[in-house]
């Protein structure tokens, strides 16, 4: 009898935590915007240089363990290295020995959380993201100005209360085009969370 009770009370328990969690979970805000900043590297015999990347997002938490999103990065001031421009006597004219020219991208993402209502919450990342240059020779060994392709990555979370966090991430971006290598950025920023049932109680334990 002691022992039936005390299963009782357990599953009891168990049950009303669910139940909480699960609330304090539909309370929070899913929807997010998050703007950040870091470098662009290129890998192998591409002729540029590393640079400044600006990156916003948009995402929504599907679940404690998925989110998704997706973005724009825009690299605004990339410049040619020289590479193809020697190796093959072109000159500034010739698209190779380029300044100054603007890549912008877009991407989406699927999220995969550890620990999405702790406060450090790290997580994997991938999806597809598209690469455009002004100069016609940026990629693929200096004979394309696009590029499109699969990128994975991994990032860490760091959740000031139900609204506001700290994120760092790194993505790998490789080209569907067999001369182009990897693409990989590394970028740092803020995320603003918003809907959700104000006044509740998260599993962050601050107040939305």
């Amino acid at each position: 009898m002691k022992k039936s009770l005390v299963a009782l009370l357990f599953f009891a328990g168990v049950t009303v935590g669910t139940s909480v969690m699960a609330e304090e979970s539909a309370d929070a805000p899913r929807w997010y915007v998050s703007p950040g900043v870091g470098m662009m590297f290129f890998e192998g015999n591409q002729s540029t240089d590393e640079g400044l990347n600006m990156v916003l997002r948009l995402g929504y938490d599907i679940s404690e363990h998925w989110s998704a999103e997706g973005g724009v990065s825009w690299a605004p001031n990339i410049t040619s290295n020289g590479r193809n421009g020697s190796d093959d006597g072109c000159d500034a004219g010739d698209g190779y020995n380029f300044s100054g020219q603007n890549i912008e991208g877009v991407f989406v993402d699927g999220l995969y959380h550890f620990n999405r209502y702790s406060r450090w919450d790290p997580y994997l990342s991938s999806g597809m993201g598209y690469y455009h240059a002004h100069s016609h020779e940026t990629f693929s060994d200096g004979e394309s100005d696009c590029v499109l392709g699969p990128r994975v990555g991994v990032g860490l979370m760091y959740h000031l209360n139900d609204n506001w966090s700290l994120r760092a991430d790194t993505h790998a971006f490789m080209a569907l085009a067999n001369d182009c290598e990897f693409i990989y950025t590394a970028d740092a920023g803020v995320v603003y969370r918003f809907g959700g049932k104000s006044g509740k109680t998260t599993t962050t334990g601050v107040l939305a």
